[in-house]
C-alpha cells in the first residue's frame, strides 16, 4: 500500500524527525503493548502497535497523529488480548533513522526495558496516552498492567509517579510476570489535573469516578 501521509523518499528518510507530541505518543505505545522493530538486516527501526478493535476510535486518532510517518492505513487482524484471540487493529510506520534512538533507549539485546531517563521521558502527554493504552479501572482505582517489565523497572516507574507527580501508588505482584501499579481513588483528582487535556474523549471513563 502507498503512503497515506507524507511521502517519504529514500533520499530524505535519514533526516526526518518528529515533533514533541508525536514523540510522546510513540513513547506511550512502547510503554504499553507496542514495540519497535529493528531486524538484523535493517538499517532503521520502526514502531508497531496492536490494539483491540473495540478501541478503534482512539486508535484511529493515534493514526491521525502519526500518519505522516505511516506507509499504510491501520489494518485489521487477529491479536492476543488478555491472553485470548481477539479482533485487533495494527498500526505501523516507515522504518526511519529517527526511531533508532528510541530503540536504543528502550531495548537491550532485543529485550524491552524501562530507560534510566524515564523521569524525563514520562511527560504528561505520555502518561495520558499510557493510561489510555495500558490501564484499567478496578472500582474507583486505576491500575497499570505492566507485565513486560521487571520489578526493579516497575519501581523505577513508581518513583516517577511519586516524585515527579505526587501520585502515591502501590505495587501488586501476582507472580514474577504479573506486576500492577495501583493509583488510589483519593489521587484521581490530581491525576485528572495532569492528564485531562491529553485524554481522548472515548477514554475519559478511566480517570473519572
Amino acid at each position: 500500500m502507498g503512503s497515506v501521509g507524507l511521502h517519504i523518499l529514500n533520499l530524505i528518510k535519514d533526516i526526518v524527525t518528529f515533533p514533541p507530541y508525536q514523540y510522546s505518543v510513540i513513547i506511550s505505545l512502547i510503554l504499553s503493548d507496542g514495540y519497535i522493530q529493528l531486524k538484523k538486516d535493517w538499517r532503521n527501526a520502526k514502531p508497531r502497535s496492536d490494539g483491540p478493535q473495540i478501541h478503534f476510535e482512539y486508535l484511529w486518532s493515534v493514526f491521525l497523529i502519526l500518519s505522516s510517518y505511516c506507509y499504510s492505513y491501520p489494518y485489521f487482524r487477529y491479536i492476543i488480548c488478555t491472553g485470548k484471540p481477539a479482533h485487533g487493529i495494527t498500526l505501523e510506520t516507515h522504518a526511519l533513522l529517527c526511531f533508532n534512538e528510541l530503540h536504543s533507549l528502550f531495548y537491550i539485546d532485543g529485550i524491552k526495558i524501562i530507560p534510566s531517563d524515564i523521569f524525563n521521558l514520562l511527560t504528561p502527554p505520555v502518561l495520558a496516552h499510557w493510561i489510555i493504552s495500558d490501564s484499567s479501572k478496578h472500582g474507583n482505582e486505576l491500575i497499570f498492567c505492566i507485565d513486560s517489565f521487571t520489578v526493579i523497572e516497575v519501581i523505577r516507574l513508581m518513583n516517577v509517579f511519586i516524585i515527579r507527580y505526587g501520585l502515591e501508588c502501590t505495587l501488586h505482584v501476582r507472580n514474577s510476570n504479573h506486576h500492577r501499579i495501583y493509583i488510589q481513588v483519593k489521587l484521581m483528582s490530581l491525576l485528572r489535573s495532569i492528564v485531562l487535556s491529553y485524554m481522548h474523549s472515548s477514554m475519559l471513563y478511566k480517570i473519572h469516578l
